[in-house]
């Protein structure tokens, strides 16, 4: 779905306005939860609207680093901290490398080598680049003690998904996610 379509203007913006508003109206105790809520579910329902796979690869990433930085604030041992963080960044950059890189290291191989590899026949996930380092600075940044742990989930996928399009620190807005 691009914003410029039929579907977009005329059913998912008025039923994301629908939402985004009537339940501040209906739940004003709650507004920012409210808000954040119905942001992250028609974000996520936007994401996936033409190439659902690329949803499942956006939960990876971010469960790959609410994993890693519960398990890096859970640890007094420095050596499974530097573990833990070394392991989050090869993660981050695997899946990255993975989606973006594999068919450029294929034609090259196939250049130097002679070989005939055929390349792998899949879309770009949208704003991987964007989402993998807004986990990494996350991690990094509970890793250097310069960010609490976020300890909820859906916070966290509010913080990668998106405000990936910010590229802030997780520090800077860690309590706009409230």
């Amino acid at each position: 779905m691009v914003f410029s379509s039929i579907i977009f203007v005329i059913w998912f913006l008025p039923v994301f306005f629908l939402f985004y508003f009537g339940l501040q109206y209906l739940i004003p105790k709650r507004k920012i939860a409210v808000c954040n809520s119905v942001l992250l579910v028609a974000s996520l329902i936007f994401y996936a609207w033409d190439t659902p796979i690329f949803l499942f690869i956006m939960l990876l990433s971010i469960l790959i680093n609410y994993s890693f930085g519960i398990i890096i604030s859970g640890n007094m041992d420095k050596k499974v901290k530097k573990a833990a963080l070394v392991l989050s960044i090869i993660l981050n950059l695997g899946l990255l490398g993975y989606f973006k890189y594999s068919n450029f290291v294929i034609d090259t191989a196939n250049q130097c080598f002679g070989s005939a590899i055929p390349n792998l026949k899949f879309a770009l996930p949208i704003g991987i680049s964007f989402f993998t380092f807004q986990g990494l600075s996350y991690v990094i940044d509970v890793y250097r003690e310069k960010a609490e742990v976020q300890r909820s989930p859906f916070k966290m996928a509010i913080y990668i998904h998106v405000s990936a399009i910010n590229c802030r620190a997780y520090r800077k807005i860690r309590n706009d996610l409230q």
